[in-house]
């Protein structure tokens, strides 16, 4: 009976100390015990990682939050209108799932404006990768999945001889010009 409740006792404790382990940002953290009100110990983690200052005011972060927004909802928007062009290659797999792969980067980018959008002026480690190093990464992500389309497009239309697909192929570029522009903006450019 003993063992059993010790067992399980482990196993509650397990999860959350792999947890703290494996945290990628473990690092940036410390630790001092503290007492509660019924005078146990516990520990209080507080930050003691880099800071990022994104060198602008409240207001303008609000203005960059809506722009990212707009470019969020602009590629998923972009992302969906191949899929309304009347295609024969839209019953084919291998030119299908690399158009479906489009909007996972477009959903990414749209969490990261999110997450832009409810932190401070401030930004620890962790806030600063689930918010502007996802959205760099997503809008990479979405070009580097315009390209793959776009090739794909073409090798279909060689393949087939048909050459009312580069419609299709068309319908990829506006995703590319909106994923392009989205990478000139200020917090975008560059690393930290």
């Amino acid at each position: 009976m003993h063992g059993s409740a010790h067992a399980k006792l482990d196993s509650e404790i397990l999860p959350v100390n792999f947890m703290i382990i494996n945290d990628k940002y473990k690092k940036d953290y410390d630790h001092r015990p503290v007492t509660d009100a019924k005078g146990r110990f516990k520990d209080e983690f507080y930050y003691t990682g880099e800071r990022t200052d994104l060198n602008m005011d409240a207001e303008h972060k609000k203005k960059a939050g809506i722009r990212f927004l707009l470019f969020g909802a602009a590629m998923f928007c972009t992302a969906l209108l191949p899929g309304f062009v009347e295609h024969a290659a839209s019953r084919v797999l291998w030119v299908m799932v690399p158009w479906a792969c489009c909007f996972l980067p477009s959903g990414y980018f749209l969490l990261g404006t999110f997450e832009f959008a409810t932190n401070g002026t401030s930004l620890t480690h962790r806030e600063y990768d689930h918010s502007i190093e996802r959205m760099r990464n997503s809008v990479w992500g979405i070009i580097f999945l315009t390209v793959v389309n776009l090739v794909v497009a073409i090798i279909y239309s060689v393949m087939h001889f048909d050459m009312s697909e580069l419609l299709y192929t068309a319908s990829f570029l506006p995703l590319a010009v909106v994923a392009f522009v989205c990478t000139k903006q200020e917090l975008l450019k560059g690393k930290k």
